[in-house]
């Protein structure tokens, strides 16, 4: 998202001026469709994983990866995808050298292993969770379920991916 300014108020409010999103998140699209065809799902996830990519070249992880965070903006061209919400961003240790263990940050059902066992990430958490994302646009649902978050972490260590084929045929 495009930040054209920043300050603080005279009664010391930080506010930013960002550009005006026009559309909807990838999460209302599931929600309306239910499941998407693998070129959409490609529409989507080919610019997620361009700015991921430049991210972590930088040092940063983003670990929230969700399709609330995908936003769909329509602009004058057509749809421009933008990833959103960079709040719980991590950047390397290598460029900040400090560990904040024992904080699990992250939405349960698509954080990586390490993120729910408190374990070092990486860019390799953002890249599972493009893949729990991606099989839910392709099924229409996530890999795991369970109402707890310790219930899911549960099956994100322990229960084997079901597999795509038997959810969608083609």
């Amino acid at each position: 998202v495009n930040i054209f300014d920043f300050s603080i108020s005279n009664i010391g409010i930080v506010y930013l001026v960002m550009e005006l999103l026009e559309g909807h998140t990838l999460e209302e699209e599931l929600w309306e469709k239910g499941r998407l065809c693998l070129a959409r799902c490609a529409e989507i996830l080919s610019p997620i994983c361009s700015v991921l990519t430049e991210a972590h070249t930088t040092g940063v992880i983003h670990r929230d990866i969700k399709p609330s965070n995908i936003f769909l903006h329509q602009n004058k061209r057509g749809e421009v995808v933008k990833l959103l919400d960079f709040g719980i961003a991590k950047l390397s240790e290598q460029l900040v050298g400090i560990t904040l263990s024992g904080i699990i940050l992250g939405t349960p059902l698509y954080m990586s292993p390490e993120q729910f066992e408190s374990r070092e990430v990486d860019f390799r958490t953002d890249i599972y969770s493009i893949g729990i994302m991606l099989y839910e646009m392709l099924t229409g649902q996530v890999p795991v379920n369970g109402g707890t978050p310790s219930a899911i972490a549960r099956q994100h260590l322990l229960k084997p991916v079901p597999s795509l084929k038997e959810l969608r045929s083609d």
